[in-house]
């Protein structure tokens, strides 16, 4: 399996850590490259008032819904 292409993020407050994951709950991430998975080996990361903005952009570009469509 290929590595996955390289995505520039979207813009937001803060980026926060290369290879974090956004928790969603029910042992779902979201990840940086805005894939929803059931593993996640990197960093833990909870949302903020910071990473808002750039995980929602994160959900919209990866899976099309906002992030309270995807958080458990």
């Amino acid at each position: 399996m290929q590595p996955p292409e390289a995505v520039n993020p979207p813009p937001g407050d803060v980026v926060p850590y290369p290879g974090s994951a956004l928790e969603l709950g029910d042992g779902k991430w979201l990840t940086m490259t805005g894939r929803v998975v059931s593993r996640h080996r990197g960093r833990r990361c909870t949302l903020t008032a910071k990473t808002l903005a750039y995980w929602e952009a994160t959900a919209m570009r990866g899976q099309g819904k906002s992030i309270s469509e995807l958080i458990v």
